[in-house]
C-alpha cells in the first residue's frame, strides 16, 4: 500500500483479514507487523481510525527512536553528542522490532509524512506543530543528535533514497 498500488482492494481485504481474525492477528503478529497495520490504518482508515492508529504508530516508532538513541549514546553525553559515525545499521530491540537505520533510514520519513497530512485539516495545530518541530531539531533533543548523523532525517518525504550516494545502501524495493 505505500508504493499506491491497488489501494483501496488491498486495505479492504486487509480490514477484513485483521477485524476477522483478530485475536489471531495479536496473537501470531510481532510487533512489527502489529505497528504495519497500525499504520496502514492511519494512512487509509477513517478519519477517527486514522488518528488513533497515528497515535499508536507514533509512539511505537519514537520508542524505536528513542531506543536507537540509546544505542547510539554513552551514559555520559547530551543528546547532541553522539560518535560522528553511526552504530551498526541496525539491531534487534524487542518482539520483531529494530533499531532505526542511521545512516538511510526512513522511519522518521514516514512518520513525519504522516504527521503532516494528518494535520493539513487543522490549519492551527498544523503551525504548532511546524513550530515545535523546528525546537526539536534546534534544541539539545534525541530528534537532533539522530539528525546529525541523519540528515534527512527530518525529511516528509524519501525522495532523498533516488540520489545515487544512497542507491547502493537502500535496498531498491524501498526505493
Amino acid at each position: 500500500m505505500r508504493r499506491g498500488l491497488d489501494v483501496e482492494p488491498t486495505f479492504r481485504c486487509l480490514r477484513g483479514l485483521v477485524e476477522g481474525h483478530l485475536d489471531l492477528a495479536l496473537d501470531q503478529l510481532d510487533s512489527r507487523w502489529l505497528v504495519s497495520i497500525c499504520d496502514s490504518y492511519a494512512d487509509f482508515g477513517d478519519p477517527i481510525e486514522s488518528r488513533n492508529a497515528l497515535l499508536i504508530s507514533t509512539w511505537l516508532n519514537w520508542e524505536r527512536l528513542a531506543a536507537t538513541y540509546a544505542r547510539a549514546a554513552t551514559p555520559e553525553r547530551t543528546a547532541q553528542a553522539l560518535e560522528a559515525r553511526p552504530p551498526a545499521p541496525v539491531a534487534p530491540l524487542w518482539d520483531g522490532l529494530f533499531t532505526v537505520h542511521l545512516a538511510h533510514g526512513d522511519t522518521s520519513n514516514h512518520l513525519l509524512a504522516r504527521l503532516a497530512r494528518s494535520l493539513e485539516a487543522t490549519p492551527v495545530l498544523e503551525r504548532i506543530w511546524r513550530t515545535l518541530l523546528e525546537r526539536i531539531r534546534s534544541h539539545d533533543s534525541v530528534g537532533a543528535a539522530l539528525a546529525a548523523l541523519h540528515p534527512h532525517f527530518f525529511e516528509e518525504d524519501t525522495e532523498w533514497m533516488s540520489d545515487p550516494r544512497y542507491a547502493r545502501a537502500v535496498p531498491s524495493w524501498r526505493r
